[in-house]
């Protein structure tokens, strides 16, 4: 395995784990929103 393949799995890794990290944040604002109406 050269640098270039670990960098590449690396990259990779990191935007699966950004994209999982935004879907958690929009699925926590949902349910903040769905409390917040709830409240009211």
């Amino acid at each position: 395995m050269n640098l270039g393949e670990v960098l590449e799995g690396r990259n990779f890794l990191k935007g699966r784990l950004r994209s999982h990290l935004d879907v958690a944040a929009a699925y926590c604002s949902d349910v903040r929103v769905a409390q917040h109406l709830r409240a009211d």
